[in-house]
This record gives C-alpha cells, sequence and structure tokens, in this order.
C-alpha cells in the first residue's frame, strides 16, 4: 500500500511539473508574439510616416514651383520655411531652398522635410524652355532619422 502512495505523488508530481512547463511555454510563446507585433507597428508607423514625408516633398516642390518667375525675370533667392495646415505644423516643418541655377534659364531647388524625428530631402533642378519651367531633374534622399538627444 505504501507503494501505491508513493505513485499517486510521483504522478501528481509530475502533473504539476507537466502543467509548469507548458505554462512556461505559452509565456515565452505569447512574448513573442508580442515581439512580433511590435516591431511590425513600429514598421507600419515608418511606413506611413516615409508617406507623409514624401507627400510634404510633394508639396515643396509645388510651392517652389509656383516661387519660379512667370516671365523672363530673374530666378529669385530664396530660403524660407512653408506654411503648413495646423495638424502638420505641430509635428514637422518644410523649408524651401531656391537660387538661379548654374546655367542660364535655370534653377536649382532643395526641399528639406521633417515630421517628429524623421527627415528627407530632395533637389530640384529646372529649365526655361518657350512653354515654360519644366522639371528636369529630382534627387530625393531616402528618409533619414535624426538623433534626438
Amino acid at each position: 500500500m505504501i507503494l501505491h502512495r508513493t505513485n499517486k505523488r510521483t504522478r501528481r508530481g509530475f502533473a504539476m511539473l507537466t502543467a509548469l512547463a507548458l505554462v512556461a511555454l505559452v509565456a515565452v510563446a505569447i512574448a513573442a508574439a508580442l515581439s512580433v507585433f511590435r516591431l511590425d507597428l513600429r514598421r507600419t508607423a515608418g511606413a506611413v510616416d516615409d508617406a507623409q514625408l514624401r507627400q510634404l516633398l510633394l508639396a515643396g516642390q509645388r510651392a517652389v514651383r509656383d516661387r519660379l518667375p512667370r516671365d523672363a525675370g530673374a530666378v529669385p533667392t530664396i530660403e524660407q520655411p512653408m506654411a503648413l495646415p495646423p495638424p502638420l505644423a505641430a509635428e514637422g516643418a518644410v523649408r524651401l531652398h531656391l537660387r538661379p541655377g548654374a546655367a542660364r534659364d535655370t534653377a536649382d531647388a532643395g526641399i528639406e522635410a521633417r515630421l517628429g524625428n524623421r527627415t528627407a530631402t530632395q533637389t530640384l533642378r529646372y529649365e526655361r524652355g518657350p512653354t515654360g519651367w519644366s522639371l528636369v531633374s529630382a534627387d530625393p534622399a531616402p528618409p533619414a532619422r535624426t538623433r534626438v538627444p
């Protein structure tokens, strides 16, 4: 009979260890899933920010184009921020740089867009033709994170 009691205690101990092992395994699986979800959330937020930065660069390109002279006048040198709607102005900024190009009837422009701790820049080159200004080249730099101390 003592043998029988020891066998039941051994079974209970084994069942307890199995239950603890299963709980630990589930905890590890949940931790791994949460880690993957957090990484995916960061990646998605980064993609949203990159898309917004591209939109800000497009708006900057339009603003630069509007500042080019419509007639045969000289290209002005401009370095100024671009006005943004209040929700965007709280998070980001766009700065425009326009200057005459190296050749006659050309203009060079730079656009810097910032959104939170991410920035994107692009360099534009325009030429004046018989029908007005046309964009000859656009050289975007990939979005980057700015370091926050």
